[in-house]
């Protein structure tokens, strides 16, 4: 939630997550990666900003947690999300609104995917990705 628009100061939300979080407490940041990606999708479901891996880890930092783990996601992903937004295969946001499954093996395939990057999650960090996720645990100071 911290990259969306209605956030107006990322460091604001965290520290309030670090107040109310019990000590020793686990907090858990999914966040999109790469300003280089913005395209009319961030927009249409709000998305105000993107991080780099050490800017997430800087920033969970700053707010007085203890950072366990930062990884990107999304990886297998990444080179086909990629050339779509520079390309601009994709120039509506409104991408989403589907509610209806798509026909086909599409999902079938990102599925896939999906499990398979979650298997070597468990085992490595990913270089890159079209997200961060960040694992951090609530330290006494702020």
């Amino acid at each position: 939630m911290i990259y969306h628009q209605w956030v107006a100061d990322p460091s604001d939300a965290l520290r309030e997550m670090h107040r109310v979080l019990r000590p020793g407490g686990t907090l858990f940041v999914d966040v999109p990666a790469y300003e280089s990606l913005t395209s009319p999708h961030d927009e249409a479901v709000m998305t105000a900003r993107r991080f780099t891996a050490p800017a997430l880890r800087s920033l969970v930092e700053s707010c007085g947690f203890e950072v366990l783990r930062v990884t990107h996601w999304n990886t297998l992903l990444f080179p086909a999300v990629w050339a779509a937004r520079r390309l601009k295969l994709m120039p509506s946001g409104r991408d989403f609104e589907t509610t209806e499954p798509v026909a086909g093996g599409r999902n079938a395939v990102l599925d896939a995917a999906m499990r398979l990057e979650a298997a070597l999650l468990q085992r490595v960090r990913l270089p890159f990705g079209v997200s961060i996720h960040c694992v951090a645990r609530k330290t006494a100071k702020v």
